[in-house]
């Protein structure tokens, strides 16, 4: 129901914007395919790993068929790269890093009330959809912000003037996620 209701939600905001700002139509209509792919797929590696556990042991085809899921060590490997971030960030006696050599700034489509508009992203290549938040911090201003300053800290403050208050563990949770995916890097 969630999921419905959310769509439907996201469709009204879809069609509101084509029908308001032609400009953005392919964009929205773009945004909206995406957003459903990226939903079907999340919900449809929910339904793998629960049928994975209810066939667990019972050696029937077909349902170790439909729980077929491949491993991933991604988001373990990742958590790891962060931390490992995360050390290196508090063992440096200052913060000297720029931005990634593959990583650009781009205007990508996101909701903004009631219609889609363009906001700025990190993004790797044209195709890419970017990101814009880790745990509800502006990872663009961390990254446009971080080669002009050199104390953590300075960083900080620097993002609170510039996007607004910030949970402090989540921004340093951001900084280390920057530098562990790439979007900086230590000089």
């Amino acid at each position: 129901m969630k999921k419905a209701l959310a769509s439907g939600w996201l469709a009204a905001v879809t069609a509101n914007t084509v029908l308001t700002t032609p400009e953005l139509a392919e964009a929205a209509r773009g945004f909206y395919a995406a957003r459903e792919t990226e939903m079907y797929e999340g919900l449809l590696g929910l339904a793998r790993r629960y049928l994975k556990e209810g066939a667990a042991g019972e050696g029937l085809p077909f349902w170790e068929a439909r729980s077929a899921e491949a491993a991933s060590n991604a988001p373990e490997a990742d958590r790891e790269a962060v931390e490992a971030a995360w050390r290196r960030l508090r063992e440096a006696p200052s913060l000297h890093v720029r931005r990634g050599p593959d990583v650009a700034v781009a205007p990508r489509p996101a909701v903004g009330g009631q219609t889609i508009v363009l906001e700025p992203r990190l993004v790797r290549g044209p195709d890419d959809a970017g990101v814009r938040f880790v745990h509800d911090v502006d990872v663009v201003a961390i990254v446009e912000l971080a080669p002009h300053v050199e104390q953590v800290p300075a960083l900080y403050e620097a993002v609170v003037a510039r996007s607004g208050p910030t949970d402090l563990s989540a921004f340093v949770t951001a900084l280390a996620t920057a530098l562990a995916r790439g979007w900086l890097a230590f000089r």
